[in-house]
């Protein structure tokens, strides 16, 4: 992962897309250039490396043209709209085990194969791939598939965040991968914070046991265009950033919102682009509350006025106290003395970092 928070794979590991733009006879600089990208993209060095959101639009091009769900990798085609065919079935789960259990299911309906399956596991829930039969368009001398496949973990991944509208990172325990131990590449694997075991009899994300009894909220919307499944997973990529940052994103992102000056709960949710709910789901999974955040930013703010000169009274007037003595009440029981004291000089308080 990159520093500003995106994940890339260099060229070399994704050679096959060359391979599938070339089968389906199509312009590859024609359409490397409809996507913002360099038309001699492949005749660059192979450690040249595409962000994760380029990959998946590249390969919605390659869906686009051929008017195929598996961009030519596989033999057997899905028209476009499969993908949000398959979402509709899943519309009657209450629960993340049985939603994943129809996906699977589905998934093994129309590409004909017992390629997916759910184990539950004390302790796991298991989404495994097992390709070993899978019906591919192209040679697998290269070890083309071990990142085509790793590459549908990470969109697997983004569409179970799609249904339950929550981030999942923190409950992957562990990766599978066929890929040998001692073969290069793997980027997509990175993807994960998690322990990755490699030449594994399958291909597998391992979520812990808790996420099966998830309840599905009944508005949840898994809301993939008809034939833009790549698409919906490259925005996601692009705008939620808590894919790879950490736990405390949306925290970070809401402490902002209210610095900035937007102060209400659903202010901050509106500026976000969430629901309410959805805003106090993603708090939740980082064990903050907006009340607890918010004390936070205006305890600091405060006390960077008191250092400024400010009066105390003004300082309440200016955080938005109904008067004095509540301000001072609320400053005390989180500081352990008064706003006067603390600006008077005989606090050991350090300055905010």
């Amino acid at each position: 992962m990159c520093e500003d928070g995106t994940f890339r794979v260099e060229l070399e590991e994704i050679r096959f897309l060359e391979g599938l733009i070339g089968s389906a006879g199509l312009n590859a600089q024609k359409l490397l250039h409809g996507l913002d990208l360099p038309g001699d993209l492949f005749a660059m060095p192979p450690e040249t490396a595409v962000s994760y959101e380029q990959y998946f639009r590249i390969m919605q091009g390659i869906s686009d043209a051929l008017d195929d769900e598996t961009c030519g990798a596989s033999s057997r085609q899905l028209m476009h709209g499969t993908t949000q065919f398959l979402l509709n079935g899943l519309a009657g789960s209450q629960t993340l085990l049985e939603a994943v259990r129809r996906l699977a299911s589905a998934y093994n309906f129309v590409h004909g194969g017992e390629f997916n399956r759910i184990i539950l596991r004390p302790r796991e829930i298991v989404y495994v791939i097992d390709d070993r039969d899978f019906p591919y368009a192209f040679s697998e001398t290269d070890g083309d598939h071990h990142a085509f496949i790793e590459s549908v973990m990470v969109f697997l991944h983004v569409l179970l965040t799609e249904i339950t509208d929550r981030p999942l990172d923190r409950h992957v325990t562990r990766i599978w991968t066929r890929r040998s131990r001692t073969a290069p590449g793997g980027a997509f694997l990175e993807f994960w914070d998690a322990p990755v075991r490699r030449a594994a009899p399958n291909y597998a994300v391992h979520f812990d046991r808790t996420l099966a009894d998830e309840k599905l909220d009944g508005g949840w919307r898994a809301d993939f265009p008809d034939g833009h499944v790549y698409d919906v997973v490259a925005n996601r990529l692009s705008a939620d950033r808590r894919f790879g940052l950490g736990r405390a994103y949306w925290s970070r992102r809401v402490r902002a919102a209210i610095a900035s000056g937007i102060d209400s709960q659903p202010g901050v949710a509106a500026a976000l682009g969430m629901s309410l709910p959805t805003l106090r789901r993603r708090l939740a999974d980082e064990q903050e509350s907006f009340r607890d955040i918010k004390a936070r930013v205006l305890d600091e703010r405060a006390k960077s006025l008191l250092r400024s000169g400010w009066p105390p009274g003004d300082v309440a007037e200016a955080l938005g106290f109904s008067d004095l003595r509540s301000f001072s009440r609320a400053f005390k029981a989180r500081n352990g003395l008064t706003p006067t004291a603390f600006r008077t000089g005989t606090s050991s308080l350090p300055a905010p970092s």
